[in-house]
C-alpha cells in the first residue's frame, strides 16, 4: 500500500511547481496591459464606435463567384481602404451564384473619405467597357445618381452608430459577473470556502488573463469577443468545478489519505490533463464554428479564440489547483480508522510470525 502511494507521487509531473513562474509572468502581462490601456485604449470595433456600411454590387460579374477570385477581390479592396487610411471592420458574402455582393463595414464616417473609396472600387471593379472612358465629374455624379445602375457598383452606402450600447455592455459584464457569483454560492454550499475561492479565482484570472493578452495584441473589441468572453468564463468555472469533483473523491480514497494537498491537486491535474484539453479544444472548435459564417477576417477571430482559451487552460492547469492547495490548510482525511486497524492486524500477523521462527528454532535443537 505505501509503495503504491510512492510510486503515484514520483511518477506525475509537478504542475504546482509552476505557480510562482506563471504568477510572475501573470504580473509582467497585467502592467504592460495596464501601459497600452492608459496609452492606446481599447480597439474598439465597428459594434461600439459605428462606422460605414457598403455594399459593392457584383451582380452579373464572375469577380467573386471563385474562392480565388473572392480572395483576391477581398484583399484588392482591403488595399483601396488601407491607401485612404482605413481598415476593413468585416466583411461579409451576400447572395448566390452570379448574384453576389460584399458588405463591407469599416470605422471611418467621413464623407470625402467615403467617397474615394467609393471611386476607387468603381474605376477598379467596373466592367463596363465606357465607364473609363468617363470624364472625373460625371463618376463623380455617378455616385449621387440610383437611376445610373450600370456604373455605380458601390451605390449602398450606411452611415450607423455604435451596435452595442454602454447599457448594454454594462448588462452583458453584469450577466458574467451575476453568473460568476452564483457559481461561488453553489461552492460554497458544495465544497465550502476553499472551493468557492478557487472556483471565483480561476474565473477572474482567466477573465483578466484574457483581456491582458487582447490589450497588448491590439484585438478589436466587439460582439464576438464578448462572446468568447462569456466562452472562457464558463470553460474556466466548468474545468475548476471537475477540479473540485474530482479533489472531493480523491479524498475519500483510503490509499491516499497520506497525501499533502500540493499532492492531491497535482494527481487530479495529471489524471484531468486530457479531459481538460479537450473542453478547451471543444469550446475554441465552437467560437470558430459561430464566428466564421460570412467573416473573411478568419485569423483575428481565430486570434481571440485561441488566446481567450489558451490562457485560461493554462491557468487552469498551473495555477487554480495551486491556489486551492495554498489556501485549504485544514483537510479532513476520510476513514482514518480503517487505516489504523489495518496496520494494528499487520502488526499482529508480523508477531504470529515471529512466533513462528522461534517454534522452528525450537524444534531444531530437539532435533540436534
Amino acid at each position: 500500500m505505501k509503495s503504491n502511494n510512492k510510486s503515484l507521487k514520483e511518477n506525475k509531473f509537478d504542475f504546482l511547481s509552476f505557480l510562482k513562474p506563471c504568477l510572475i509572468a501573470t504580473l509582467i502581462i497585467v502592467f504592460i496591459a495596464g501601459l497600452f490601456w492608459g496609452i492606446f485604449g481599447f480597439n474598439k470595433g465597428f459594434d461600439y464606435t459605428g462606422g460605414t456600411q457598403l455594399v459593392v454590387d457584383f451582380t452579373g460579374n464572375n469577380t467573386i463567384q471563385t474562392e480565388e477570385g473572392l480572395n483576391k477581390t477581398s484583399s484588392e479592396i482591403r488595399e483601396i481602404l488601407k491607401n485612404n487610411g482605413v481598415e476593413v471592420n468585416s466583411m461579409q458574402v451576400q447572395g448566390e451564384y452570379y448574384e453576389k455582393s460584399l458588405v463591407i463595414t469599416f470605422q471611418s464616417t467621413d464623407i470625402d473619405t467615403v467617397r474615394n473609396i467609393r471611386l476607387e472600387i468603381n474605376e477598379k471593379f467596373n466592367s463596363t467597357d465606357t465607364y473609363a472612358s468617363l470624364p472625373d465629374d460625371q463618376k463623380e455624379k455617378i455616385l449621387d445618381d440610383e437611376s445610373v445602375n450600370a456604373f455605380d457598383i458601390t451605390k449602398q452606402t450606411t452611415t450607423v452608430d455604435g451596435l452595442i450600447s454602454p447599457t448594454a455592455l454594462i448588462t452583458t459584464i453584469a450577466t458574467l459577473i451575476f453568473a460568476l457569483i452564483i457559481a461561488m454560492i453553489y461552492a460554497l454550499i458544495r465544497f465550502k470556502t476553499a472551493g468557492a475561492l478557487t472556483l471565483t479565482f480561476g474565473g477572474f484570472f482567466g477573465v483578466i488573463l484574457t483581456v491582458a493578452f487582447v490589450l497588448i495584441a491590439r484585438i478589436q473589441i466587439n460582439t464576438y469577443f464578448l462572446g468568447v468572453l462569456g466562452l472562457v468564463l464558463f470553460a474556466n468555472v466548468y474545468s475548476s468545478a471537475d477540479f473540485l469533483f474530482s479533489i472531493k473523491q480523491k479524498t475519500k480514497d483510503p490509499m491516499l489519505t497520506d497525501k499533502t494537498n500540493h499532492d492531491l491537486a497535482n494527481l487530479v491535474v495529471s489524471e484531468n490533463l486530457k479531459k481538460t484539453i479537450v473542453v478547451y479544444a471543444s469550446a475554441l472548435i465552437a467560437t470558430l464554428v459561430l464566428g466564421i459564417f460570412g467573416v473573411l477576417n478568419v485569423l483575428q477571430l481565430a486570434l481571440v479564440a485561441f488566446i481567450g482559451l489558451a490562457v485560461s487552460a493554462a491557468s487552469h492547469i498551473f495555477v487554480v489547483p495551486a491556489f486551492w492547495a495554498s489556501i485549504n490548510k485544514k483537510r479532513e482525511l476520510s476513514r482514518p480508522t480503517a487505516i489504523i486497524n489495518n496496520e494494528d492486524k499487520d502488526a499482529e500477523v508480523v508477531e504470529v510470525e515471529e512466533n513462528n521462527e522461534d517454534e522452528n528454532a525450537e524444534v531444531v535443537e530437539v532435533n540436534d
